[in-house]
């Protein structure tokens, strides 16, 4: 008999490629069991629905995600290369929150009360560490550095299609010199 904890996580990965690539509604159990070996009996008794599995795949993924990005304690520019690795990294949890946009958009999602205390967490150690006045900045200043650090990964092909012929290293490095500008300000702005 196999692992219950080694089959959530092979049906967890699967899931996670299957969601990626088709969103919620897209996303097909049939696949999802063909893909980890396991039976769709389950893939229900563990996460009870599909939703329930994309609950569990979001959750599994941005947990990853944090644990790879770290804590905010660095240099602006630091934070900013630091956040894009990972974006780079985890391609799919970009494509998961974009599906994710697009199912819910700005309304409940799900896990939503564990995410947002998460977030706030974060915020408050952004707002310590540099110093930033109120929580309204240091929330404003979180979202726009996740923007500017996963923007490049999101719409890589529009990044391809700006980029002059025979230039990817300058326009990488003025990219990064830009966004390490652009992070500064928005942390030296709440002060």
């Amino acid at each position: 008999m196999r692992d219950a904890g080694a089959t959530r996580r092979r049906i967890l990965d699967a899931a996670r490629v299957e969601f990626s690539n088709f969103g919620l509604a897209g996303a097909r159990i049939n696949r999802i069991a063909a893909a980890s070996g396991a039976n769709k009996e389950r893939i229900y008794a563990n996460f009870g629905s599909k939703e329930g599995l994309f609950d569990a795949v979001m959750s599994d993924t941005l947990a990853a995600h944090a644990e790879t990005v770290g804590q905010w304690g660095a240099s602006p520019e630091a934070l900013i290369d630091r956040l894009g690795q990972a974006h780079e990294q985890a391609p799919d949890l970009l494509r998961l929150m974009l599906w994710e946009a697009l199912q819910f958009g700005g309304g409940p999602v799900p896990d939503e009360e564990r995410r947002r205390q998460h977030y706030r967490r974060k915020a408050e150690r952004l707002k310590t560490f540099f110093g930033i006045e109120d929580s309204a900045k240091s929330a404003a200043a979180m979202l726009t550095l996740i923007g500017l650090a996963a923007w490049p990964s999101t719409l890589p092909q529009l990044a391809n299609m700006l980029c002059p012929p025979g230039e990817e290293e300058a326009f990488e490095a003025a990219q990064r010199d830009l966004l390490h500008r652009l992070a500064k300000a928005a942390l030296e702005d709440g002060r």
